[in-house]
């Protein structure tokens, strides 16, 4: 796919990202900005839950891109989940196959999870000023057309609820909607912007959630994360961008 390798091409060549600070750089020289950081602002270091969410929600996108992605890779060894967690999360992966069979035509669809071909970088004007931005789209489905639609994975802390959050249905579609305009700069076709959103189960995290053992601190329940027997799924074409940022 010529869009594809030509932003990996760019990507390869001129941008990286510090997994600790969450900042893109360009040549060397820092993106003024994140899709994630338009859309939620400052974060809260000190936020209880923040670094256990983040560490979960990273580890349920690996493992999502790995099965998912082409070659396909299983195994159980993921960091904050045990082996039947995992297995379990795969069940319901095989689920999304499943609903993306019978929505693009089995074999009919490719799934790309490569991350260097899902980083996109632009300008978005803040405040009447340019600045650039760049984030990284979750899972990219091209239908046998040529066409792209884009997936965003979204981790959900299911204890008391497991319909999508207000959050994920106001501002996660603005986020996809980001990633479209950039992809379509780059000439890609879009043909739809998809939510998936993983439900899951897990008590109140010690203190700040720390690490240990390069794994998250956090009690447990009899149901802790536990997966229900759904993924929550919400497909949306989105014909216009939803707002203006």
């Amino acid at each position: 796919y010529k869009v594809l390798n030509e932003i990996k091409k760019f990507n390869t060549e001129h941008l990286t990202f510090d997994e600790d600070s969450h900042i893109y750089y360009i040549d060397g020289v820092p993106v003024d900005t994140s899709v994630t950081s338009v859309l939620h602002g400052q974060i809260n270091e000190d936020s209880q839950y923040l670094k256990v969410s983040s560490a979960i929600g990273t580890t349920h996108d690996t493992i999502a891109r790995d099965y998912l992605g082409s070659p396909k890779v299983v195994k159980t060894d993921y960091p904050n989940m045990t082996k039947e967690d995992v297995e379990n999360f795969h069940k319901e992966l095989d689920k999304l196959v499943r609903h993306l069979d019978s929505r693009f035509g089995k074999g009919q669809y490719d799934i790309v999870t490569d991350e260097s071909m899902l980083r996109m970088v632009g300008r978005i004007s803040i405040n009447g000023q340019y600045k650039t931005i760049a984030g990284t789209m979750d899972m990219l489905v091209i239908d046998r057309n040529g066409n792209f639609h884009i997936f965003d994975f979204k981790t959900n802390r299911a204890n008391n609820h497991t319909e999508f959050t207000a959050e994920n249905t106001m501002i996660y579609p603005k986020q996809v909607e980001m990633y479209k305009q950039m992809l379509e700069h780059n000439n890609g076709k879009v043909e739809s912007v998809n939510l998936i959103q993983f439900n899951i189960f897990y008590d109140t995290p010690k203190g700040k959630g720390q690490y240990e053992n390069g794994n998250v601190e956090y009690t447990v329940s009899q149901n802790a994360m536990q997966y229900i027997f759904f993924i929550g799924l919400f497909v949306v074409s989105l014909l216009a961008a939803i707002s203006t940022i």
